[in-house]
């Protein structure tokens, strides 16, 4: 079992040495914040009224779906199921907290995602598969300090598939895993001009994995690309992609 103090100072370390800049700050300070005992009271997730066609879209679109599958680098697949998402795990009286994108769960371990979005029309993106990776893991060190208030305060929102319990992400390592689209892997680790970041990427996760005891469960996803710009006014997220129960290990 790693002790928190030692999990909490990894992060920071990593961020300090892959991060730059405001998001190097903004990572840091989400991570230092103080817990509070500030209620949370998460009602309604709107999954049918969106006029997001980001990050938002892709997020509420896979919760509409409510199952994929992943497959691993062996040929080994998973079935998911997708059972919230957008929900806090830092206490406090900020507007916006602190939310974790996806809960899921496979036939026996729980799922943590953290999403990324690269639009059709986008150019670039802002935040790197380190960001994400560091992000990831800076929530699960709050769910890991904080899954017995959690509990207690049935932090789920009201209308979505199923229920769990924050104390089985305590019991079991989970599986921490980064989501996202194919053209947002390509424009962060194909070609030749992005081997290095590719390989700092996965020096990263190498030592991530043996620093923090997470061997086998800290893992990149990619899914096929999705495009909601069709759509005009609020509407329904769906996945459209014919391979979108099928998400496949990068590695």
């Amino acid at each position: 079992m790693i002790e928190p103090k030692h999990f909490k100072k990894t992060i920071e370390d990593e961020v300090k040495r892959n991060i730059s800049g405001k998001k190097k700050i903004y990572l840091i300070e989400t991570l230092r914040q103080k817990l509070t005992d500030y209620p949370s009271n998460p009602t309604n997730i709107n999954l049918d009224n969106v006029k997001a066609v980001d990050e938002t879209a892709f997020q509420r679109a896979i919760l509409n779906k409510g199952e994929t599958s992943l497959k691993s680098q062996s040929g080994k697949k998973y079935k998911v199921n997708w059972f919230d998402g957008e929900l806090p795990v830092i206490f406090g009286k900020l507007a916006r907290r602190k939310c974790v994108d996806l809960i899921g769960k496979t036939d026996s371990r729980m799922i943590i995602c953290e999403l990324k979005f690269m639009k059709k029309t986008a150019k670039s993106s802002s935040y790197s598969p380190m960001y994400a990776l560091l992000q990831l893991l800076i929530y699960y060190y709050f769910i890991k300090t904080n899954c017995k208030e959690l509990d207690k305060q049935e932090i789920h929102h009201k209308n979505t598939k199923g229920k769990f319990k924050w104390e089985n992400f305590i019991s079991q390592t989970p599986l921490l895993i980064v989501v996202a689209n194919k053209k947002y892997w390509d424009y962060w680790i194909e070609g030749k001009r992005r081997e290095k970041d590719k390989q700092n990427c996965f020096d990263l996760i190498k030592h991530l994995k043996s620093e923090l005891k997470l061997t086998n469960n800290l893992l990149l996803f990619k899914t096929p690309d999705e495009d909601f710009h069709c759509h005009k006014g609020k509407y329904k997220p769906q996945l459209k992609s014919g391979m979108s129960k099928q998400w496949v290990e990068i590695s």
